[in-house]
């Protein structure tokens, strides 16, 4: 079942997947991956810019992002 999906249809299939079966956006993405098929590195770019914000903000709770740290005015120069 590979067929080529686009984001908002990527989107709709992670949004159904997490209320089906309670799972986080990333886990839903890896879920949707393994049944289509899918390489896990297509996934970037089938997703909206909301949903990259949902994921990012998992990874960052995950501990599997860090958060950059604004520079500091006295450190730039």
């Amino acid at each position: 079942m590979n067929e080529l999906l686009d984001a908002n249809t990527f989107g709709v299939l992670i949004e159904l997947t997490m209320k089906d079966c309670r799972c986080t956006y990333i886990e839903a993405m890896l879920l949707i991956c393994e049944q289509r098929g899918l390489d896990v590195e297509t996934v970037p770019d089938l997703l909206t810019p909301k949903l990259k914000k949902h994921v990012q903000g998992e990874a960052f709770e995950l501990n599997m992002l860090k958060r950059k740290r604004p520079r500091n005015v006295a450190e730039a120069g």
